[in-house]
């Protein structure tokens, strides 16, 4: 217990002891001076990106460096779509119905969709239990292996329903940013 704190006061000047011989002051302008040399010492891209070649630029295969994204301006004018979009209407694919009913519609079969199939998977979950508990009852091998291939088929079957159910959750949740990249009003898409 003596030699405790004497310790631990001798380990805290150790550690401060190389920060103490060490102590150059890092100056932030001498800092920025050596990110500025060193900024232009590297290589510039010779690319520039546009609007309109913004997609092509990675698939030379080489590396480009530093690249600069330069908006002009011409690209949105010269694209109707994006003259559309400017102007405010919304863009609906076409693959995307565009009335209230077809949208709730297509909500209402996915929540009943899901509906199912989790009540598919409480009653396979509760039959499960009440075949164990008729397989712990019986003491006939012949009942025995019936109980066993039951329990067998039904959590397949579980299974099954339990993949099932999160495709459709997966298939939800797609549905839903489909709507909003759509512009659908959220109410299209929710219980009032």
């Amino acid at each position: 217990m003596k030699y405790l704190i004497p310790l631990l006061i001798a380990g805290i000047l150790m550690a401060g002891i190389p920060d103490v011989l060490n102590s150059q002051e890092v100056s932030l302008v001498e800092l920025k001076k050596r990110e500025e040399e060193r900024r232009k010492n590297t290589k510039k891209s010779k690319l520039k990106i546009d609007d309109t070649n913004i997609n092509q630029a990675g698939e030379s295969g080489k590396p480009s460096g530093f690249v600069q994204v330069q908006s002009t301006g011409t690209a949105a004018q010269s694209n109707p779509d994006e003259q559309k979009r400017d102007q405010g209407s919304s863009l609906v694919p076409k693959s995307y119905p565009t009335s209230e009913d077809a949208w709730k519609s297509m909500r209402r079969n996915f929540e009943q969709r899901i509906k199912q199939l989790e009540e598919a998977v409480k009653k396979a979950d509760d039959r499960i239990k009440q075949l164990w508990n008729e397989f712990y009852l019986k003491d006939l091998p012949n009942d025995l292996a019936r109980i066993k291939a039951d329990i067998s088929m039904v959590g397949n079957q579980q299974n099954t329903d339990k993949a099932n159910l999160e495709a459709v959750k997966v298939e939800y949740d797609q549905f839903l940013k489909n709507a909003r990249k759509a512009n659908i009003p959220p109410g299209w898409t929710r219980d009032r």
